[in-house]
């Protein structure tokens, strides 16, 4: 299973749109870690086509309906969803990791710092895809890919990705697996 985990993408989707032109066909799950989470109404008719997607609310979105965490099914693995900012306020993304283990999940998705983070702390995936439209810290725009194992097992491996023009046009490269 792959799915496209994207963040911070505040109102402007246009590198959203990009993204999904290129891999959306390929992928089985579309997460918006939220500050833009609606940003997937903007899109251009049928560009999601039947790709199913979740959204969180972040800090900056005003959608009451969109809740500000959630645990999500990809496969047979379970995911913890949130942009991160309420437990990031505290220094740290310990409540977030708590809420996953707690949940049974094999990852923790989260947004809100615009910078891309990857690790590993006993088989939980902490993972932060960055931001699409106002990246931090020397990055162009990244989003994440993550690969789920088809038959269950193993764990759920994570990659960035950063949008680079080159030669007059924007370039998908691996930023670090």
């Amino acid at each position: 299973m792959k799915i496209l985990v994207v963040s911070d993408t505040h109102g402007d989707p246009g590198n959203l749109e990009l993204v999904l032109r290129i891999l959306g066909p390929r992928m089985d799950l579309l997460v918006h870690l939220g500050d833009g989470a609606r940003d997937l109404d903007r899109l251009p008719p049928g560009l999601l086509r039947s790709l199913p997607s979740l959204q969180v609310k972040g800090n900056m979105d005003s959608d009451a309906h969109l809740p500000p965490s959630r645990i999500a099914r990809a496969g047979s693995r379970l995911l913890y969803v949130s942009h991160g900012h309420a437990a990031l306020a505290s220094g740290s993304p310990l409540p977030m990791i708590l809420a996953a283990r707690e949940a049974g999940a094999s990852a923790c998705l989260f947004g809100h710092t615009h910078v891309p983070h990857k690790s590993y702390q006993d088989g939980l995936l902490l993972l932060n895809p960055g931001s699409l439209s106002r990246p931090r810290n020397g990055w162009g725009p990244t989003f994440a890919l993550l690969t789920l194992p088809d038959n269950g097992g193993g764990r759920i491996e994570g990659a960035h990705y950063e949008i680079r023009v080159e030669t007059g046009r924007p370039t998908l490269r691996i930023a670090y697996p």
